[in-house]
């Protein structure tokens, strides 16, 4: 049998672990999110043209 403290750590050890995932999760859409905005604001480049033979 597990006493009461194991068992609260436990928890504690899991809130902590879904709280980290969580924050590395929002950061990773954060970054995606600034990667997709960056993208946009780019303008687009040119086509490059072949050059034509007379």
């Amino acid at each position: 049998m597990t006493s009461r403290g194991g068992l609260e750590m436990r928890r504690q050890r899991w809130l902590l672990l879904i709280a980290a995932l969580a924050c590395l999760g929002s950061l990773l859409l954060w970054i995606a999110e600034i990667d997709v905005g960056i993208e946009e604001s780019l303008p687009a480049q040119a086509p490059i043209a072949a050059p034509s033979n007379p």
